[in-house]
Order: structure tokens, then sequence, then C-alpha cells
């Protein structure tokens, strides 16, 4: 899976005009990150065979997206992929608690802040 459209170059210009932006708000430049969510988006959609703009952190897996228990499992082992640090994730403790993409990607930032 290819990561195009939720990563963009750090001299793009869409990245400059931003800056530019916040620096004239802000009167010093910000810090340019990244943020590990826009992945879990990204696996979730390409496990669901969705479109990223049909996500939102309200949507339920099981119910909007159609996420049965063996979808559930496909995910966690691209996520698992993804980000070594979730391989001694108990999947008998993670699905349970896992309703929502928002609950999704809580829980993955949760965890690699956790062991970073």
């Amino acid at each position: 899976m290819t990561r195009g459209s939720f990563e963009v170059a750090r001299n793009a210009p869409i990245v400059n005009a931003i800056l530019g932006a916040a620096t004239n708000v802000l009167g010093a430049q910000p810090e340019v990150i990244g943020e590990p969510y826009w992945m879990d988006a990204a696996l979730i959609a390409d496990v669901g065979n969705y479109s990223v703009g049909t996500l939102a952190r309200s949507k339920r897996l099981a119910d909007d997206l159609g996420y049965d228990s063996l979808l559930q499992l496909q995910l966690l082992d691209r996520l698992r992929t993804a980000y070594p640090q979730l391989a001694e994730v108990d999947v008998t403790d993670l699905l349970p608690r896992i309703h929502y993409v928002g609950d999704l990607v809580d829980f993955v930032v949760h965890e690699l802040a956790r062991t970073a």
C-alpha cells in the first residue's frame, strides 16, 4: 500500500504556504512534524476497501464500515506490520475496546507514545 495522499514533501508549495501563514500569525516559524494516525486511516481504508474520504473518527468499524471479526483481525495484522511496537497487543484485549475509527486511532497513538 502506498501513502501518496497522506504524505507531502517538506518543500511542497502547500507546506510553504501554510508555514508562511503560520509564521505571520505566530511571529515565529512552527516546527514541521508528521502524524502517525494518518497511516492508521490509510490501513483502515485499504483493508476495508474504502476511500479515506469516507472515514471519520465517529464511523463505527462494524456497523458503518462492515468490519466483521475477520476484517478486524486482518487490520490488526496490517497494523502490527506497519508498527512493530504493536506486535505484543493481545487481540482478545483489543477487539472488544475498538468500536469506532477514533478508538483505533487513539489506541495506536497511545501505544506508540507508550513504547517510544
